[in-house]
């Protein structure tokens, strides 16, 4: 069995399903690396394709779920059945791995913005203002 502080075992799935595109992500934290993210139309499909697509991405990826030893989540704002999905599949692979993950939550509209800011070089302290659709 790996020890918890092993480099080789450091990878972060996260999960985001609190708007109409539901994601995953792969991030090795040992080499400070995205190694692969998935993308797609989720609205009423959630519950059925997230933990499918979590693990066709750790296959993609031959990544082992027991090196996974964190999990983000989206908390909102978004869809309220959303982050409560997300947030039950993080609890039910944290559960089903050797060592308890760390499970930690990002607000949706910073998890929305990350990609723009980085694309843009925006520097870390520009005021942004992120929004996402509301309502129906």
């Amino acid at each position: 069995m790996h020890n918890a502080h092993n480099p080789a075992r450091t990878m972060l799935l996260a999960l985001d399903t609190a708007t109409a595109n539901a994601s995953l992500a792969v991030y090795d934290r040992a080499q400070n690396k995205l190694l692969g993210e998935m993308t797609w139309d989720g609205r009423r499909r959630q519950t059925q394709d997230l933990l499918v697509a979590a693990r066709a991405l750790l296959d993609l990826l031959e990544v082992a779920p027991d090196r996974i030893t964190a999990l983000a989540v989206t908390t909102g704002p978004g869809s309220f059945t959303g982050v409560r999905i997300a947030i039950s599949a993080a609890k039910g692979i944290g559960l089903g791995l050797p060592a308890t993950p760390a499970v930690i939550g990002l607000p949706t509209l910073c998890v929305t913005a990350a990609p723009w800011l980085t694309a843009a070089g925006v520097q870390p302290s520009t005021l942004i203002c992120a929004a996402i659709q509301a309502g129906r």
